[in-house]
């Protein structure tokens, strides 16, 4: 399925993406580079967030997003559990102030 719309996070001091198709998310300078991983699709290297670190990202927002969808993918967190590195996580989500928070809402949700 083409998607509507492409997610993109650049850091806060970059400069705005006029094309509408494109939601742009500003991330701050401490935390942007924390779980990138390049990732191979059809012979090109793309720069993506881990598992890891957008499962952080969902705990964060979830409120943005309808409750079903949210809870379609937490469902296949569920799924894919014992392959995180839950090491990682605890690192990311110490990244921010409610680091704590978002550990309890992944314990009681994901885990």
């Amino acid at each position: 399925m083409i998607p509507d719309h492409y997610f993109l996070a650049t850091r806060r001091t970059d400069s705005r993406i006029r094309d509408k198709r494109v939601i742009q998310s500003f991330i701050s300078n401490e935390v942007f580079d924390h779980g990138i991983i390049d990732m191979s699709y059809n012979n090109a290297v793309i720069r993506i967030y881990s598992r890891e670190r957008m499962l952080i990202e969902l705990m964060r927002f979830r409120s943005r997003y309808p409750y079903d969808y949210y809870k379609e993918i937490v469902l296949n967190y569920r799924r894919i559990i014992y392959d995180l590195d839950f090491w990682k996580v605890e690192e990311y989500a110490a990244l921010f102030a409610n680091g704590d928070n978002i550990m309890k809402i992944i314990g009681t949700e994901v885990l």
